[in-house]
C-alpha cells in the first residue's frame, strides 16, 4: 500500500494460487431413467483414478485508490486482473441401471481457461436537503471476460465397472490443453446511482437504477463469430425501512436486474452457445434486531427468473421459469464471556413453471434442498489463554433427483469439529489450527446438480458428487506484519 496524502491511499494486491489434487472419486452421472443410489464408500479404490484430478491455477493483480475529500464526500476507483487455468481431468462415472453398473469417462473441461479484467469507480456523499438526508451513490463498473478451450475436448471412454467392483483404469491418452483457442468473449458495463433518502431517525428509503450494457461472442476452432447478442437494460431496485426502535429495523425492498444468460454444456445440439440474458425479480421483507450481544435476522423472499435445461430434442435453452420462495432465519453473536454462536435456517421451496409440459411443470428445482441450516459453535477455554474449540453443523434435506420429481436424493448432516491456538513466536502472531471434518465418517451425496460435467451430457438427469469422508486438516499461520 501507498499512502499518497493524508486522506488518500493507494492499495495493491497480488495473489498465486496452485491447487492439486488427484485419485479422488469422480463425479457420478445418471443415464436416462437411472436413480441415483445409496452413496457409496469414497475411500475405496476405484471411483477415482490416480492419474485423474484437478490441476489449478489461479493469479490476481489488483489496484485500487480510495480518498475522502471532505468528511461527506469519498472516491473509489479500481482495476483488477484474474486469470484462472484449469487443467480437469477428474473422469465421471455415469450409471447404466440401478443395480450400479458404470461406464467411466475423462474429458478436458469446455472452457479451460479464463482471463478477466474489471474495473470500477464509485463516489459516495451525503447531502441534506431541509429535514431529509442523501446518502448518494454514483458508480461505473464492468468486466472484460474471455474464455478458452482446447482445440480437442470430449469424453474419453475408460471402460465399464460397477459399484460393487470399481477397477482402476490406466491413464488413456488425453486431449492437450497446450494448445487452446478463443471459444468466448463478453463484455459488461454499468452505470449505477442510487440514494439512500432519510426521514428523520425512524424511516429511509433506498432507490437505485443501474443501466448496463451486454457484448457477448461465441467463436470456433477457427476464429469465425458463431453466435452473438447485444443487450442493453435497466435494472432498478427500490428499499423501504423502518426504524421501530434504535436496535430493530422493518424493511421491504424490490430487485429487477439484468444478468448474462447461461451457456449450453458439451453434448448438447447448441453446446458452448451462451443464452441471451436474464431478467430476474426479487421481493424481500425483513425483520433485523439486536438483543443483548444477539444479533438476530428473518427474511422472508421470493426470487423469480428464466430457467434453461436441456430438452427432448437435446438442445438447451430457456424452457420454462425457476420460483424461488423461501424463509432465512438468523442469529449471531456471544453467549456470555466464552462463547460466540453463528447460525441460520433457510427453509425453500424452488419450482419450475411454464415448461409445456405437466411432468416438470409446478415440480422443485432438480437438487435443491427444501431445508438447509448451519450452526456454528466457539468456546474460548478460560483456563488456557489464545485456546479456541469449534464445532460446526450443517445439514441439507432430501433433493428432488430429476426434472419429474419421479424420486428424490436424501440429505445429510455432518459435524466438523477443530481448535485453534493463539500465541507469539519471536514477536509475531502465531495461529495453529486443527480440524477433523466429517468426523463421524459419514456417507452421503454432497452435491447433486442438473446436466453433465467434465464433457458429459448426462441425458437431463442429476448429476452428483461424493462428501468428502472424514478428513483431518492442521495448519499454522504466521503474521510477517
Amino acid at each position: 500500500d501507498a499512502r499518497l496524502g493524508e486522506h488518500t491511499v493507494l492499495e495493491n494486491d497480488a495473489s498465486y494460487y496452485h491447487y492439486t489434487s488427484r485419485g479422488f472419486p469422480g463425479t457420478f452421472a445418471l443415464g436416462r431413467g437411472v436413480v441415483l443410489p445409496s452413496a457409496p464408500d469414497p475411500e475405496r479404490v476405484g471411483y477415482g483414478q490416480t492419474w485423474g484430478g484437478d490441476d489449478n491455477i489461479t493469479r490476481i493483480v489488483s489496484s485500487r485508490l480510495r480518498t475522502a475529500f471532505n468528511d461527506r464526500w469519498s472516491l473509489r476507483a479500481g482495476v483488477l486482473r484474474e486469470s484462472n487455468d484449469r487443467r480437469s481431468t477428474v473422469p465421471t462415472n455415469t450409471l447404466t441401471n440401478d443395480a450400479g453398473a458404470y461406464t467411466t469417462t475423462a474429458a478436458t473441461t469446455t472452457y479451460s481457461y479464463d482471463m478477466i479484467v474489471s474495473n470500477m469507480v464509485a463516489l459516495n456523499g451525503r447531502v441534506d436537503t431541509g429535514p431529509l438526508t442523501h446518502d448518494i451513490l454514483i458508480a461505473n463498473n464492468g468486466f472484460y471476460w474471455t474464455r478458452y478451450t482446447p482445440y480437442t475436448t470430449g469424453p474419453v471412454t475408460l471402460g465399464r465397472a460397477s459399484l460393487g467392483a470399481p477397477v482402476a483404469f490406466a491413464k488413456p491418452r488425453l486431449p492437450s490443453f497446450a494448445r487452446r483457442f478463443r471459444s468466448m468473449n463478453t463484455k459488461q458495463q454499468s452505470v449505477s446511482i442510487g440514494d439512500t433518502i432519510g426521514f428523520g431517525e425512524r424511516w429511509s428509503a433506498l432507490v437505485a437504477a443501474s443501466d448496463s450494457w451486454l457484448h457477448v461472442r461465441n467463436y470456433n476452432r477457427t476464429g469465425a463469430t458463431t453466435s452473438s447478442y447485444d443487450a442493453h437494460g435497466i435494472s432498478p431496485t427500490g428499499s423501504l425501512m423502518f426504524r421501530p426502535a434504535r436496535d430493530q429495523m422493518v424493511y421491504a425492498t424490490y430487485a429487477d436486474s439484468l444478468q448474462q444468460g447461461d451457456v449450453a454444456p458439451a453434448g448438447t445440439v447448441n453446446a458452448n452457445e451462451s443464452l441471451k440474458p436474464y431478467r430476474s425479480k426479487q421481493w424481500e421483507a425483513g425483520y433485523k434486531a439486536r438483543v443483548a450481544s444477539i444479533d438476530l435476522g428473518a427474511a422472508l423472499y421470493r426470487i423469480e427468473r428464466p430457467y434453461a435445461f436441456i430438452g427432448a430434442d437435446n438442445v438447451f435453452s430457456q424452457r420454462g421459469r425457476q420460483v424461488n420462495r423461501g424463509i432465512e432465519l438468523t442469529a449471531n453473536g456471544d453467549i456470555g464471556r466464552d462463547v460466540t454462536v453463528f447460525s441460520g435456517v433457510s427453509l425453500l421451496d424452488p419450482r419450475l413453471y411454464r415448461t409445456g409440459s405437466t411432468t416438470t411443470s409446478g415440480k422443485q428445482i432438480l437438487g435443491l434442498s427444501r431445508v438447509v441450516y448451519n450452526a456454528s459453535l466457539e468456546y474460548r477455554l478460560p483456563w488456557v489463554a489464545g485456546l479456541t474449540l469449534t464445532l460446526d453443523v450443517n445439514h441439507a434435506g432430501k433433493r428432488a433427483g430429476d426434472y419429474p420429481n419421479t424420486y428424490v436424493v436424501k440429505g445429510y448432516t455432518v459435524a466438523d469439529v477443530g481448535g485453534r491456538y493463539q500465541t507469539r513466536m519471536g514477536g509475531r502472531p502465531v495461529t495453529f489450527r486443527l480440524a477433523v471434518d466429517n468426523v463421524a465418517d459419514r456417507r452421503y451425496w454432497a452435491n447433486v446438480t442438473p446436466a453433465g460435467q467434465n464433457g458429459y451430457n448426462a441425458a437431463g438427469s442429476a448429476t452428483a458428487t461424493l462428501g468428502a469422508p472424514r478428513t483431518v486438516r492442521a495448519s499454522v499461520q504466521v503474521d510477517l506484519l
